[in-house]
């Protein structure tokens, strides 16, 4: 990714994913740019996101989880299954 982008193509190797059916690109967006968007939908499904999820919920605001400054964000919405979500 060219980081003087705000949005980069990823092509993913089977090395980076877990599942077999996760597409083999995708898009990547800098934080900067998703904490300017309006409105956010995160869309978590699946075990393998249940640690993740928590720390983004529950976690500070760090670098060890890039997805907790969603938590800063005003109208951002999660949205996660069962499994994600956890107990």
């Amino acid at each position: 990714i060219n980081p003087s982008f705000s949005i980069g193509l990823l092509h993913l190797t089977n090395d980076s994913i877990s599942n077999p059916i996760v597409p083999k690109k995708a898009l990547t967006l800098t934080i900067p740019v998703m904490m300017d968007a309006d409105f956010l939908f995160c869309v978590v499904p699946g075990s393998s996101k249940n640690e993740a999820v928590y720390n983004t919920m529950n976690g500070p605001v760090s670098t060890s989880c890039p997805a907790s400054v969603l938590q800063n964000h005003p109208n951002c919405r999660f949205y996660f299954d069962k499994d994600a979500y956890g107990s």
